[in-house]
């Protein structure tokens, strides 16, 4: 008598169109299975989260592959680049390109997620999300005028009175996820650790008519790990879902910068390898509305919105030093912080 109440009272929450456990969909079929054994009556093959239902009716396994699209942003904003106004000075002068000169396009990454059902409230799951080739440029055109600023300017050759400059700047991040999640009928709450890391390259290219092409080249690094949590909330109506998971978490970042200025006469530097390193606090919060579209019992469509934030890191751009002292080039600055975001598109499994 029991377990035909369970069975009247999912058909009841199925006609009245209720909402499931994070990451699953209504089944297209009527299909019965029998979860409790020989003696047991049948029940509705979706569960739900109703936590009275503990014969493992729902699928076991679950998993995602999505195509990402994402740009950043570059909120950087010193001066990079300078066209000089008095001839044996190069201050003051007219700023042509400032670190934020770059921008970024959408670029592609990929995100998988594999989740394991222990029971029909509780899932551990395992997740990766890679952007690979942020990349963006910007150039300055000049006559015999265009300097990079201060002292360092100053002291070199190629990188004074110089014709043109280049810009650019180089990005890429991974990111690693175990997580533990328990379902609330149409909300699921996650608890687990990351780790995540961020590489990034700035250089100016500066080419003089009169002596050759230099670079100023800073390579900046950041790993992140530690705790996070989150929230999901998922509703279907027959085909369609809507899923929406949040997620935050404080981080231990171990950061680290080097950097060189190349000079003329070619494989002379101004700069050679100096470098500095450091420990920072960091924080990262990220967000994902997706709908889906179920095509049978196996397979569904995805597409949605992500909202990627962090902040505590050490962007390259922030650590150029136009000092030209025997320190310069020796501080790491790792309180910076960016907003990345786009589209997600690609399909997820149940069996």
């Amino acid at each position: 008598m029991k377990v035909s109440l369970r069975w009247l009272m999912s058909l009841a929450l199925l006609a009245a169109g209720s909402v499931a456990l994070a990451a699953d969909f209504s089944p297209l079929t009527n299909d019965i299975l029998n979860c409790g054994g020989p003696t047991a009556q049948p029940v509705p093959q979706d569960c739900g989260c109703d936590p009275c239902c503990e014969q493992g009716c729902c699928d076991r396994w679950y998993g995602q592959v999505e195509m990402l699209f994402l740009t950043r942003s570059n909120s950087s904003s010193f001066p990079a680049v300078i066209r000089v106004t008095d001839e044996g000075n190069a201050l003051p002068g007219t700023t042509v390109l400032t670190t934020n000169s770059p921008t970024f396009n959408y670029e592609p990454g990929m995100r998988f997620l594999l989740g394991w059902r222990q029971d029909d409230c509780q899932a551990f799951e395992l997740s990766y999300l890679g952007i690979f080739n942020w990349n963006a440029t910007a150039t300055a055109i000049g006559n015999n005028d265009l300097a990079i600023p201060g002292d360092l300017g100053l002291a070199s050759l190629d990188f004074f009175a110089a014709d043109r400059m280049v810009l650019s700047y180089q990005s890429n991040l991974h990111n690693v996820e175990a997580n533990w999640v328990r379902g609330y009928d149409a909300w699921s709450f996650l608890a687990g650790l990351r780790y995540l890391t961020l590489n990034e390259v700035a250089r100016i290219r500066s080419t003089d008519l009169d002596t050759g092409t230099s670079d100023y080249r800073i390579g900046s690094s950041n790993d992140l790990f530690g705790g996070q949590v989150g929230a999901r909330l998922r509703k279907t109506w027959d085909r369609f879902g809507l899923d929406a998971t949040a997620k935050a978490g404080l981080f231990g970042n171990a950061a680290s910068q080097s950097q060189s200025v190349t000079d003329f006469p070619p494989g002379f530097f101004l700069r050679d390898a100096r470098s500095a390193s450091g420990g920072q606090i960091a924080f990262v919060g990220d967000l994902n509305i997706s709908g889906c579209y179920q095509l049978n019992d196996l397979w569904s469509l995805r597409a949605g919105y992500n909202l990627l934030w962090i902040e505590g890191v050490a962007l390259a751009p922030a650590q150029f030093d136009f000092t030209d002292t025997p320190d310069s080039g020796t501080q790491l600055q790792s309180s910076g912080g960016f907003f990345a975001h786009g589209v997600n598109l690609g399909v997820e499994a149940r069996w």
